[in-house]
């Protein structure tokens, strides 16, 4: 009889056999393919199985737990950047408050960070808590801004086509009369919006008069209700109907005024005052020569 490592073929074989029918199983069955009782090993191999199945679930649980953690760390970081983002965004927004732009991205930024901050159960970072007050501040200080310079623009293009429809015929004539010339100049001021005249003020035409000089028409104390209130006057021509060819502030349109230098002063006039020195000069010189006289 030969034997495998001391041991007999005989006695393995007998220790493969089904202990209920006798018949030969294999050493990796748990139970006997015929009738279906337990093998003597089956033990021994549900152990065995329970333990590679404890080792998986334990690298697995670690793998997870990784993960986890990778993720976790992955999200504060975005949560920090769009924090850092959002109040970067909000600053700005309220700095250029009429670009609406500015606040919106920072108001996502901070909700994108609130959104983090609530999924790992954080508390919100302050950075975002600072960007969601400053941003919507922001944006709706900018809408406000907006809603003003739509309804101001069209209020302003309502006055021009008011403006333009009574003065169709008065624009016409040989002559205007002071109140359709002081109407006039609003027109063209709401218009042309010129350079150094205020555009956003009630006109008061009240007291308004009419100034011929050379052939040449001007209006004179058109009043500007601002504040400070302002006085207008503006240089008028005639052509296939009348128009206005410049407005002055505080000033008589078609005066030439000297260049203030030194202590003198040009006056509405056009009168200047004359220099204190030159006169106080002419007046030592006058005493000087009466004094010496016998």
């Amino acid at each position: 009889m030969r034997s495998v490592d001391g041991v007999s073929s005989v006695a393995v074989a007998d220790q493969n056999r089904c202990t209920s029918c006798g018949a030969q199983v294999a050493p990796e069955l748990e139970s006997c393919n015929y009738c279906h009782a337990p093998t003597p090993w089956a033990a021994r191999l549900r152990w065995e199985r329970e333990q590679r199945h404890a080792v998986q679930q334990h690298y697995q649980q670690q793998a997870e737990h990784t993960q986890e953690q990778q993720r976790r760390y992955t999200l504060e970081r975005q949560m920090n950047a769009a924090a850092s983002a959002s109040l970067g965004w909000s600053v700005a927004s309220l700095v250029c408050c009429i670009l609406p732009v500015p606040g919106v991205i920072g108001l996502l930024k901070a909700l994108t960070a609130r959104k983090i901050a609530r999924e790992l159960r954080l508390a919100t970072p302050n950075g975002a808590l600072v960007g969601i007050t400053l941003s919507g501040l922001s944006v709706l200080l900018g809408a406000g801004m907006w809603i003003f310079i739509v309804l101001d623009e069209i209020g302003r293009s309502q006055r021009i086509a008011e403006l333009e429809t009574e003065l169709a015929e008065a624009r016409e004539e040989k002559s205007l009369d002071a109140e359709d010339a002081c109407r006039l100049v609003e027109l063209y001021i709401l218009k042309e919006k010129p350079a150094g005249v205020p555009s956003t003020c009630a006109f008061d035409c009240d007291g308004a008069a009419m100034r011929k000089e050379g052939g040449k028409s001007y209006v004179d104390e058109v009043k500007c209700l601002k504040s400070p209130p302002a006085k207008l006057s503006a240089c008028l021509r005639k052509g296939d109907k009348w128009v206005v060819d410049e407005v002055r502030v505080d000033l008589l349109c078609g005066k030439e005024y000297p260049a203030v230098t030194g202590s003198a002063s040009a006056s509405p006039s056009g009168a200047s005052s004359a220099v204190p020195s030159a006169s106080a000069s002419a007046g030592a010189s006058a005493a000087a020569s009466g004094s010496s006289a016998p």
